[in-house]
């Protein structure tokens, strides 16, 4: 019976298949990262390397190719003096035979994936730099046209293949995805009680990445405390300023287990109870996101979704007297941009910002089995009337289905009255 990676990996065979002339994938994993001189950021996985094959090791490339019975998997040969400085890697022979993959091994992978290449016309390819796919598609690209007769001529980027099998979750995707939406919101709540005047963004965001990794996960993405004015830089950096009474905090984080990531925000009043110009903000930003998801389901607009939480919160800065006018006429002038200048939310998965470039396709719809982030916000560098500078965003990670969405992080509640009662406790 095949494995979910061998069905992943049919799927693509059957899309090359399709190509009128010869097609074939390549995918390999990560490059190293230099940190400085001779030390590297820890190595994370090719997210398109790890999909198809469910492997960390390094050195290794995947070739699938139109017509061949069997994927072929590359790898360098075992170099001792890596091993005893950094340790074996995972066995090429058993993840070959768990791919159902033939197993080639060469001090030089790219030329014999070159040699797979040959009579291919089309070739699929991660565009990422220092791995042997890329070294690859760039050797063929810089041949000269006398010299590619029997290579291929044609190239495209990987995600043109990868992006609807991957957009689209499978059960086993789903379940590390809730795993990772669970560890993120208890690391919230278990960071709550140390949120008060006498700590600093930094503390909070270095508590919350503790109780992710004493979870079993890592950071998804650099943790995003802000406090006040700070909170209207949408992606601002926790610095060294105790926090402050009478102002909120705004929390971006997410955990990522077995490569798959959580992305969630909330605002909170460091004093544990909101001001009323807080309280009616607050209320805005949160109507927002309830008119978003209320538009949820399978073959919804994106677009749709935005300018519901869009027209919603301008209704409410309208009612607070932030903004003048008739809602019409300031819909049709866009002046929710002012105070909302980022899209509704993004594909999560492997990425934080998941495959698809959806974000910035007002054509793009939501399909069942995707998963979505749902993030309105409403941001004031500046003071506004009784409003003080701020930024509040409130984001959850959306499961579409058919008729509606399911919230992956539901767990974390969202209204006023709860949040003051977490603060409390």
């Amino acid at each position: 019976m095949a494995n979910i990676y061998q069905t992943r990996i049919r799927k693509i065979l059957s899309k090359l298949n399709k190509e009128r002339s010869g097609a074939a994938l390549v995918i390999s994993s990560a490059a190293p990262v230099t940190k400085t001189r001779d030390l590297e950021h820890p190595f994370r996985q090719s997210s398109d390397f790890y999909y198809l094959t469910g492997s960390y090791g390094r050195n290794l490339a995947l070739v699938v190719k139109a017509g061949a019975k069997t994927p072929y998997l590359l790898s360098a040969p075992v170099d001792r003096v890596k091993v005893l400085w950094d340790g074996a890697s995972p066995n090429p022979k058993k993840l070959a035979a768990s791919l159902g993959a033939e197993l080639i091994i060469s001090p030089h992978p790219d030329r014999e994936i070159l040699k797979l290449l040959r009579d291919t016309e089309c070739l699929y390819f991660q565009n990422e730099p220092g791995t042997v796919a890329w070294k690859v598609a760039n050797e063929l690209i810089r041949l000269p046209s006398h010299s590619r007769i029997y290579y291929p001529y044609r190239f495209h980027h990987s995600d043109l293949l990868l992006q609807q099998l991957r957009l689209h979750k499978d059960r086993h995707e789903l379940r590390l995805m809730q795993i990772a939406a669970d560890v993120t919101v208890d690391s919230l709540l278990n960071t709550l009680p140390f949120i008060n005047q006498k700590v600093c963004e930094e503390d909070v965001a270095n508590s919350i990445d503790y109780f992710f990794k004493v979870n079993g996960c890592s950071p998804s993405f650099s943790t995003i405390v802000a406090c006040g004015k700070s909170a209207a830089t949408l992606h601002h950096h926790p610095g060294s300023k105790p926090l402050r009474r009478g102002e909120l905090l705004l929390i971006d984080c997410g955990a990522e287990f077995q490569m798959y990531a959580a992305d969630i925000t909330r605002t909170v009043p460091v004093s544990g109870r909101f001001e009323p110009w807080q309280r009616d903000l607050y209320q805005v930003v949160l109507a927002g996101q309830h008119a978003a998801l209320s538009k949820i389901k399978h073959g919804v607009l994106i677009e749709s979704v935005y300018m519901a939480a869009a027209r919603t919160m301008l209704q409410g800065l309208l009612d607070m007297r932030v903004v003048r006018g008739k809602l019409s006429t300031l819909l049709n002038k866009k002046a929710y941009k002012e105070f909302f200048p980022h899209s509704i939310g993004h594909p999560l998965g492997l990425d934080v910002h998941d495959i698809g470039n959806m974000r910035g396709d007002s054509q793009a719809r939501l399909e069942s089995g995707m998963v979505f982030t749902v993030e309105p916000g409403l941001y004031f560098p500046k003071a506004k009337g009784t409003i003080k500078p701020c930024g509040i965003r409130i984001e959850d990670d959306v499961l579409v289905t058919k008729q509606g969405c399911e919230l992956l992080t539901a767990a974390f509640p969202k209204g006023v009255n709860d949040i003051e009662e977490l603060m409390g406790s």
